[in-house]
C-alpha cells in the first residue's frame, strides 16, 4: 500500500504542477492578448485632435471678439471724452486763480522798468562812494533813459 500511495501522491503532485503550469501559460496568453488590445494612438491622430481643438478655440475667440467689439469702442470713446473734460477742467482751474496775472504777464506786455543789480561803487581804498551820478543810456540812440545817485553805501 505504501507503494501505491507513493504513486498516487506522485500522480497528484504531477497533476497539481501541470495545472499550475497550465494556469501560468493561460495567464501569459491573457496578458499578451490584453497588451495587443491596448489603446495605441498614433502621432498623426494626436496632431489632428490638437489642431481641431485649436481651431474650435479660435472660432470661439472670434465670436467673442465680434460680440465685444462694440463694447470696446464705447469704452474707448468714453475714456477719450473723460480725458477731454478733465483737460478743460484743469485749464479752467489754472485760469481761475487770477486771470489778471496771466494777462499782465510778460507774454502779453513789454516791461516798463528794468531792475539792474550790480556791485557797490567803491573808491580805490575800498570805501563806498556817495553822491555819484549813474546814468542808464540806450546804446543805439545814445539817449539817457534814467539817472540816479548813489547813497552812503555806494548803491
Amino acid at each position: 500500500m505504501s507503494g501505491k500511495s507513493v504513486e498516487d501522491r506522485k500522480a497528484a503532485l504531477k497533476a497539481r504542477v501541470q495545472s499550475q503550469l497550465k494556469a501560468s501559460q493561460d495567464a501569459t496568453e491573457q496578458r499578451a492578448i490584453a497588451s495587443s488590445e491596448e489603446l495605441v494612438v498614433s502621432v498623426e491622430e494626436i496632431d489632428a485632435a490638437v489642431e481641431m481643438a485649436a481651431e474650435q478655440t479660435k472660432q470661439r475667440w472670434l465670436q467673442l471678439e465680434e460680440v465685444e467689439r462694440g463694447r470696446w469702442r464705447t469704452i474707448a470713446a468714453s475714456l477719450i471724452l473723460l480725458g477731454s473734460l478733465l483737460g478743460m477742467m484743469s485749464g479752467a482751474l489754472i485760469l481761475q486763480g487770477n486771470p489778471g496775472d496771466i494777462i499782465s504777464s510778460s507774454f502779453f506786455t513789454s516791461p516798463d522798468s528794468v531792475d539792474l543789480i550790480g556791485s557797490a561803487i567803491q573808491a580805490e581804498e575800498g570805501i563806498e562812494v556817495e553822491n555819484v551820478t549813474v546814468e542808464l543810456i540806450e546804446i543805439e540812440s545814445n539817449t539817457v533813459l534814467r539817472t540816479t545817485k548813489t547813497d552812503a553805501n555806494g548803491l
